[in-house]
């Protein structure tokens, strides 16, 4: 799949057309930093080289997008709305980083009064990397899987066996959701594909604990 738009697009149509749902567009924020840390992660991982990470060099792609004959696009590139259009019709899209790209996430500048749970916990997030002992990458990732997926600190509680107790059965009840989820969709033939949101999801469901997802949470409070 070629990619078609970059991170630097998200945020510029973003601000034209200044998105009347300020959770949602705070939320796509989270999964796509969210994708770029993981991202950033694996080339870590592999020893990539990696250069300064800018906006433009960030690639979406939305593997279902579709194309008239010729190769043509469905939707206008460019055009007001363009972005928020594609993310509307075919879900949340893929994130690709380079090599040539580093470690430093992209910053949110689309001005938004309104502190969604969201943007709340981007910029809590945002004063923890600004502190001297910031918190590591894993722990980044962590954090933004369960501010975008759970659970709320309310369920975690203020540590102890009882809140990892309750954590546990908080993941087994999303497992067995998900797992019924993704049962309806390959059973029912008008519902929409997998979101991608989805797959990342399932990914951190089914491999995480119970002891990194309350050790979030309450960084997060």
């Amino acid at each position: 799949d070629l990619p078609h738009a970059t991170l630097e697009d998200f945020v510029q149509d973003s601000c034209l057309v200044q998105p009347s749902d300020c959770q949602n567009y705070n939320r796509q924020v989270c999964v796509l930093v969210l994708q770029v840390l993981m991202g950033l992660h694996h080339l870590h991982s592999s020893s990539a080289a990696a250069a300064e990470l800018r906006p433009k060099e960030i690639l979406l792609v939305w593997p279902g997008r579709q194309r008239c004959k010729g190769g043509e696009v469905l939707e206008r590139d460019g055009q007001v709305g363009w972005v928020q259009e594609l993310w509307r019709k075919y879900g949340c899209p893929r994130v690709l980083v380079t090599p040539q790209s580093a470690a430093s996430a992209p910053q949110e500048t689309h001005k938004d009064p309104t502190l969604s749970v969201y943007r709340t916990g981007l910029l809590h997030l945002s004063s923890l990397l600004q502190s001297e002992n910031g918190p590591q990458m894993t722990d980044i990732i962590a954090m933004l899987q369960v501010l975008l997926w759970g659970p709320r600190v309310s369920l975690s509680g203020h540590g102890g066996s009882s809140s990892v107790t309750a954590v546990q059965n908080w993941l087994t009840v999303k497992r067995a959701l998900l797992v019924m989820k993704l049962a309806e969709v390959g059973l029912i033939q008008d519902q929409p594909g997998v979101d991608w949101e989805d797959c990342m999801c399932l990914k951190y469901l089914p491999f995480t604990d119970s002891e990194t997802v309350m050790g979030a949470a309450m960084q997060l409070s």
